[in-house]
């Protein structure tokens, strides 16, 4: 990435999409996720890659993505989704017809704009930092799944885990849910109205201090929740047939030693 997209992913970045630390522990996630396994035939491509800085050896960007797909001509439009559904966030293209060879091209277009933009950076920084190569040992690795969720939807369950600098990596989820029958990446303003909008961060509220045995919003601040922000409900979240459960990232909302916090409730 450019070098103001550094600052982006540590932060607006980070807290759009990021979501678990490596070897933390999960809050609030009960067994079971109510999601089942999908009944649409599935593929995936598969691609390692290692980009070094000078040639060979050290500082290098280590590369890894696992995206499935629906491999059944009629859900084209699933597909396309999962293309944008910003899994890959240097390639966005807004509408891609999809066959095997698209999604293959939009993952070959990721890695060469990947290695583009880790050279690039690289470069600048060693010229200001020329003694921290440590720091420029990248690291970007994203595996999907796809479920089955609520009225047979699709649910992409991404796993990503990111270094760019910093004093260690981080591994976060990315939870899309896509209409099977029109493509559409569904938000919560798709779902609820403004007032069960509403509703929803007073529950999760509520979950929350149950979680953390705390009696008070306050209380639930003392603990590092929600400090210098109000409540509120990601649109990381993820539907089945009981309910829905919103993952925050660590640091989102509480201290990241809490780790990944998963809210499941009914609806």
């Amino acid at each position: 990435m450019f070098l103001s997209e550094r600052k982006k992913w540590s932060s607006n970045g980070i807290a759009a999409l990021m979501i678990l630390m490596a070897a933390t522990a999960v809050v609030g996630c009960s067994k079971g996720d109510g999601l089942h396994e999908l009944e649409l035939p599935t593929d995936s491509i598969c691609t390692d890659t290692t980009i070094h800085l000078n040639g060979s050896g050290e500082p290098q960007a280590t590369l890894h993505l696992n995206m499935k797909f629906i491999n059944k001509k009629e859900y084209a439009h699933v597909n396309t989704a999962l293309i944008n559904s910003g899994v890959l966030t240097l390639v966005r293209p807004d509408t891609l017809p999809y066959s095997d060879q698209s999604m293959r091209r939009t993952v070959d277009a990721f890695v060469r704009q990947y290695a583009r933009d880790y050279k690039e950076t690289a470069r600048l920084i060693l010229e200001q930092e020329p003694d921290n190569l440590q720091q420029l040992n990248w690291k970007y690795v994203v595996d999907t799944q796809l479920k089955g969720g609520r009225d047979g939807n699709v649910v992409l369950l991404a796993k990503v885990t990111l270094f760019e600098g910093g004093e260690q990596e981080t591994t976060f989820t990315i939870a899309k849910n896509i209409d099977r029958r029109n493509g559409k990446l569904l938000t919560l303003k798709d779902l609820y109205n403004d007032e069960q909008r509403r509703q929803l961060t007073d529950n999760i509220v509520s979950e929350l201090k149950s979680m953390e045995h705390c009696f008070s919003l306050e209380a639930l601040q003392e603990e590092g929740f929600f400090q210098g922000i109000e409540p509120y409900a990601t649109e990381n979240f993820f539907l089945t047939d009981e309910g829905i459960t919103f993952i925050y990232v660590p640091g989102e909302i509480a201290p990241a030693e809490k780790g990944e916090i998963r809210v499941k409730m009914k609806d």
